[in-house]
């Protein structure tokens, strides 16, 4: 995660990309505070799939 928001604060790349939810962390909390993290260096998470079908 270090590299990638490296990445993303140097403008290589503008997003991730994970295949669902729990990649990232099965925690409610956890999760919401990387997705501010994110939004903060002006990035993003798209999820491939749709966690509720999972």
């Amino acid at each position: 995660m270090a590299r990638a928001y490296a990445a993303l604060r140097h403008g290589e790349i503008h997003g991730l990309v994970a295949a669902s939810r729990v990649d990232n962390s099965s925690c409610d909390a956890t999760y919401e505070q990387e997705l501010r993290r994110l939004r903060a260096v002006g990035g993003f998470l798209h999820l491939a799939l749709d966690a509720t079908r999972l």
